[in-house]
């Protein structure tokens, strides 16, 4: 059974987004990383972009697919994290805590309300 952390928002395409006052850090659940198996290059976002809610994000590089991803709020790229960069399967290992995609300032935050529980989304992914 995949982890899901009660810290964190979830979405139905298997995202997850820690808030910290105006700011939230976005990775790929527990669940979607052991889906897509071995991921072996991730594309980010620059810092400073602005991005929309359901804009692309980036994409993930696996053995079997290059899986386009899409953001779960809108916001403005604060940082990504560079330990992708020097290693992806880092996602694998760690996705909440090392494998953490991207931090983005919060510019629409009533979008906030339609992201899942950690309750909601253990019900989709079971």
């Amino acid at each position: 059974m995949s982890e899901i952390r009660q810290d964190l928002l979830y979405t139905e395409t298997h995202m997850w987004v820690k808030v910290e006052d105006n700011r939230a850090r976005i990775g790929f659940t527990d669940f979607k990383q052991n889906e897509l198996g071995d991921i072996m290059f991730v594309l980010l976002p620059e810092p400073d972009k602005e991005i929309k809610k359901g804009e692309n994000m980036g994409e993930t590089e696996c053995i079997k697919t290059v899986e386009p991803f899409s953001s779960p709020i809108s916001g403005k790229v604060l940082s990504v994290n560079p330990a992708i960069d020097e290693n992806p399967g880092v996602i694998n290992r760690s996705p909440y805590d090392d494998g953490w995609f991207l931090e983005m300032l919060i510019t629409e935050p009533t979008e906030l309300d339609s992201l899942l529980s950690p309750e909601d989304y253990s019900s989709l992914s079971a």
